[in-house]
């Protein structure tokens, strides 16, 4: 784990590792973490590794592919994100874009410009068993839960309406 950091990169910067294309279980991460592009709280990219039983807190930020766990590309188990998260164009509380989560929650507040997800903000893949719980702010496509969908399946997933100040579920689905 990492406790009270702060992180300044270019591409894929985290908070833990920049990027893994392995299987990255029990860590955790805590402070300020910001860059460019693929930008997350815990790992930067996983390259289409695994992320199991982790968690991340503090403030992300960065320009594209920010997110409060993860920045890009991978697959999300049982993990959550408390953290605040800053970005322009793909930006999530869980992870910033193409990313498959799976029984995994963010609470933080989340603002952007394109393509802002409370929980994910481009996903082409399947987002089971997942909430978002915190605040949510964009200027085009945004949504709820995902800000840009090309595919996959929402399933037993929910965000507050409430808290996230936004009604729908996703801000594109090219899908439907």
């Amino acid at each position: 784990y990492v406790e009270g950091s702060s992180v300044v990169g270019n591409n894929e910067v985290g908070g833990l590792m920049g990027r893994n294309a392995g299987i990255v279980y029990n860590c955790s991460s805590s402070g300020t973490v910001s860059g460019s592009e693929e930008v997350g709280g815990l790992m930067g990219s996983g390259l289409g590794g695994s992320i199991e039983n982790c968690s991340s807190s503090g403030t992300v930020s960065g320009s594209k592919e920010v997110g409060g766990l993860v920045g890009s590309w991978g697959s999300i188990e049982n993990s959550c994100s408390s953290a605040n998260v800053i970005g322009s164009r793909y930006v999530g509380g869980l992870g910033g874009a193409y990313v498959d989560p799976t029984n995994c929650y963010a609470t933080g507040s989340v603002r952007g410009i394109e393509f802002v997800g409370g929980l994910v903000g481009g996903w082409r893949s399947d987002i089971t068993n997942c909430y978002f719980a915190g605040q949510v702010e964009g200027t085009r496509t945004v949504g709820g839960l995902v800000g840009d969908s090309r595919s996959g399946s929402i399933i037993n997933s929910f965000w507050d309406i409430q808290t996230s100040g936004i009604t729908s579920m996703c801000g594109r689905r090219d899908n439907d």
